[in-house]
């Protein structure tokens, strides 16, 4: 089983908490694009309402094909700290 978020800019977070800040090239992150067709949405019961993950849970042994590949770029702001940026590769994957 794995978990995943229909909220991209969760996705983004998860990818930015990765990298330290100001040193945006000492990550190198991946995000997937899922689209499933048997994912559970957990909606209310995930976590409280104003974190908001928006989590599905993937079932275990489910196979996918990749159908696009893309390098893009994501920033991040924290308050207090400069915004910066990182290059991920973001790979679309589709439920067989």
């Amino acid at each position: 089983m794995s978990s995943a978020s229909k909220d991209e800019t969760v996705c983004h977070r998860f990818l930015m908490s990765e990298v330290p800040i100001g040193e945006p090239d000492k990550g190198k992150s991946v995000l997937f694009k899922i689209q499933a067709k048997t994912g559970v949405d957990l909606g209310p019961i995930s976590l409280p309402s104003w974190v908001r993950e928006k989590e599905v849970v993937l079932k275990r042994n489910t196979t996918y094909e990749v159908v696009d590949t893309q390098k893009k770029t994501i920033t991040q702001k924290i308050e207090g700290y400069p915004s910066w940026e990182q290059e991920i590769i973001e790979v679309t994957l589709n439920e067989k």
